[in-house]
């Protein structure tokens, strides 16, 4: 061992202290500038303003069906294909007026 040997390890930890002292520092500020608070916040909103309501789309579903399928008496598939797609069009023209936000 030579001479400097011991006087490096006595050294280095008051050096390694302060080197970590200082580094320390230097990132508690970077992080506090990092968290900086937004200029605007969000502007999306979670609830609706019309709340979707299931019993009301239920009854219009419900009524379409006994329009459309009191005239029905027997099935023809040619027809019935045709008829489904005028069923979930009328249901969904009678949704979209009752004016839901997101449904």
């Amino acid at each position: 061992m030579s001479k400097y040997q011991g006087k490096q390890d006595a050294v280095m930890p008051a050096s390694k202290s302060k080197l970590w002292h200082t580094l320390s520092q230097k990132m508690s500020v970077k992080m506090l500038t990092d968290l900086e608070i937004p200029r605007y916040q969000n502007t999306y909103r979670l609830e609706s303003y019309k709340a979707f309501h299931a019993v009301a789309v239920d009854k219009i579903i419900r009524d379409v069906m006994e329009i459309k399928l009191s005239t029905i008496t027997s099935y023809q598939p040619d027809q019935t294909s045709k008829l489904c797609l005028e069923i979930a069009g009328d249901v969904l023209k009678a949704v979209y007026k009752k004016d839901y936000d997101r449904y």
